[in-house]
C-alpha cells in the first residue's frame, strides 16, 4: 500500500490555515443539532486525509455530536467513536444512520400523521408518559408538555435501534432546549435554573421542522458520498459505543486502529451531560448522575483541591488505551484549548504521552475565531501530533 504519510509532512502540515479564516463549515449537521465546543470539521478532515488511507480504522474517543466520524466516513475510512454522554452518541448516530430519502419521506409522514392524531384525541393521560414528569412541568408550558408527550409516546413505539428510531430521538432531544420556557442563555438550563413563568411553544411545529432539516442534512451528506464512489467502507462498519474512553478494552481490540483523531474535553471549561439536562430527564435519567460524576474535567469540578491531578489521572488512562488499541508507528492528533483561568494541563498531558509510548512530532497553534468561540477565555487551540514508538 502507498502511503500517504510525506517525508516533509512537518513543513506541509505548517503551510496550512488551520485557523480557516473566511471558510464556510463543511460538517452538514453542525446546525442540526446543539452540541457545545464542537470540533471545526476541517482539523479532523485534514488530519485524516493526511495521516490515513482509504479502508483504515480512524478512532474518536471523545466523539460529541459526530464530526471526525462523519468526515473519517466521508473520506472513506472506518470510524469508530466512543463518547461517556448518552446524547453524544444520539446525535452520533443519527448522523451516520443509513436511510435512503424515500425510507425517510415514508417515515417522516407516518410520525407526523401519528403525532398529529394523538394529539387531537388526546385524554388526560396523554401526560402520563412523560417521564419524570413532576421535573419535566417545571420547564414546558402545559401545552407544549402535551405535544412533547404526543411525540415522545409515539418515538418510543418505534423499533429499538432501527435508523427511525435514532433520526426520530435525535430529533426530539434536539428540540427540547428550544421549546423550553428557559429563554436565557442555555447556562441556565445546564445549571438547573428553572424558568420564572411559561411560556407556550409550538412543539409539534418545532420537530416536524427538525425532521425536514434532517432530511436535507441526509440528502447533502449521501451526495457528498458519491464523490468518492467507488468506496470501501460501507455503513455497516460504522461503530459507535456509548463508553468510557478509560477502559475501552471490551470493545476495541488491540492493535486495531490507524488513526486517533480527538479533541479531549478542556480542563474545567464545559459541563457536557448537564449541558443535556433536559434529554437526559426523557431518555437516561437514571444513568444521568453516574454520567456526570465520571465526565472528565468537568466545569463543576473546577474548585475541587485535585482537580488538576485527577484530570492529569484521567489522561494518562485514557492515552493508555490509545497506545493498546493504536498499531505501531501509527498517529494520535488531539486537540486542546487552555484557559488562563484554570491550571495549566498540556505540558502534564504530553508528559504522559512521553510516558507511554509517544512521541511528540509537532504541537500546531491555530486561533479560534471569534464567532466560533463558545468561551471568550480561550482563544487558541493547540493541534498535538504524536507518533507511537515501534
Amino acid at each position: 500500500m502507498e502511503s500517504i504519510i510525506k517525508k516533509n509532512f512537518l513543513s506541509e502540515l505548517q503551510g496550512i490555515d488551520w485557523d480557516f479564516v473566511g471558510e464556510t463549515t463543511t460538517d452538514l449537521g453542525l446546525s442540526f443539532h446543539w452540541y457545545p465546543a464542537r470540533f471545526v470539521p476541517q482539523i479532523p478532515s485534514n488530519i485524516i486525509g493526511y495521516f490515513s488511507e482509504k479502508g483504515d480504522t480512524v478512532l474518536d474517543l471523545f466523539c460529541g455530536s459526530g464530526t471526525s466520524l462523519v468526515e473519517a466516513f466521508r473520506l472513506d475510512r472506518i470510524p469508530i467513536g466512543v463518547d461517556i454522554n448518552p446524547v453524544a452518541t444520539l446525535i452520533s448516530k443519527a448522523r451516520l444512520s443509513h436511510i435512503e430519502t424515500d425510507r425517510f419521506d415514508l417515515f417522516a409522514s407516518r410520525l407526523t400523521s401519528e403525532i398529529a392524531t394523538r394529539l387531537l384525541s388526546r385524554t388526560d393521560k396523554t401526560i402520563e408518559t412523560v417521564p419524570n414528569l413532576e421535573e419535566n412541568a417545571r420547564w414546558y408550558h402545559p401545552d407544549t408538555l402535551t405535544e412533547l408527550a404526543s411525540i415522545y409516546s409515539t418515538l418510543i413505539n418505534l423499533k429499538k435501534d432501527s435508523p427511525e428510531n435514532i433520526i426520530g430521538k435525535c430529533c426530539f432531544s434536539a428540540i427540547l432546549n428550544k421549546v423550553c420556557s428557559q429563554d436565557r442563555h442555555f447556562g441556565w438550563v445546564c445549571d438547573g435554573v428553572h424558568p420564572n413563568k411559561y411560556i407556550y411553544k409550538d412543539a409539534e411545529s418545532a420537530f416536524a421542522e427538525k425532521l425536514k432539516q434532517f432530511r436535507t442534512y441526509i440528502e447533502k451528506f449521501q451526495s457528498s458520498l458519491k464523490i468518492t464512489e467507488p468506496r470501501i467502507v460501507s455503513y455497516k462498519d460504522v461503530r459507535v459505543y456509548q463508553n468510557d474512553a478509560r477502559d475501552l478494552r471490551h470493545i476495541i481490540k488491540n492493535s486495531s486502529v490507524d488513526l486517533v483523531v480527538s479533541s479531549p474535553p478542556y480542563l474545567s471549561v464545559t459541563d457536557y451531560n448537564k449541558s443535556f439536562r433536559l434529554t437526559t430527564l426523557w431518555f437516561s435519567s437514571e444513568e444521568w448522575k453516574v454520567f456526570t460524576i465520571d465526565e472528565i474535567g468537568a466545569r463543576y469540578k473546577r474548585s475541587r483541591q485535585r482537580s488538576l491531578d485527577d484530570y492529569i489521572s484521567d489522561s494518562r488512562k485514557y492515552v493508555a488505551e490509545v497506545r493498546r488499541v493504536l498499531r505501531p508507528n501509527k498517529y494520535m492528533c488531539l486537540v486542546v484549548g487552555q484557559s488562563s483561568s484554570h491550571p495549566a494541563y498540556i505540558a502534564p498531558l504530553i508528559r504522559n504521552c512521553n510516558e507511554l509510548g509517544f512521541h511528540l512530532i509537532d504541537s500546531i497553534g491555530r486561533n479560534i475565531s471569534i464567532k466560533r468561540r463558545l468561551y471568550p477565555q480561550i482563544a487558541t487551540e493547540d493541534i498535538l501530533i504524536f507518533q507511537s514508538d515501534g
